[in-house]
């Protein structure tokens, strides 16, 4: 399972803090809003934009942290190990798996 305060912290430790809050909170924001815009004007029928409120939920607890850590905890960033760093992106990349069931369904056609 993926750790999302080490993902925070990761983040904070290579971006900054300026990018990262604006990043999380423009991802939560205008994801679940945009998705919450879209699934109105589909009546709910659409996969689409419940995968892009999803994504806009997953990004409320990274930016929770992100502020945590900003706040108080700014020295657990600055001791977090190369090693650790690379494992957690690597971690990352299984949350870009559902992606995989769009990229197969929309996929133009090769005929």
């Amino acid at each position: 399972m993926v750790n999302t305060r080490e993902l925070a912290a990761i983040d904070l430790r290579f971006l900054g803090r300026t990018i990262v809050l604006l990043e999380y909170a423009f991802g939560v924001a205008l994801l679940v809003g945009l998705g919450v815009l879209g699934l109105v004007h589909t009546r709910g029928h659409s996969v689409w934009w419940w995968y892009m409120v999803g994504i806009g939920v997953n990004y409320i607890p990274l930016l929770y942290y992100a502020i945590v850590l900003v706040r108080s905890h700014w020295d657990e960033v600055e001791r977090m190990r190369r090693e650790d760093m690379a494992r957690l992106r690597r971690q990352q990349l299984w949350l870009l798996v559902p992606l995989a069931a769009f990229f197969k369904l929309f996929r133009p056609s090769t005929r």
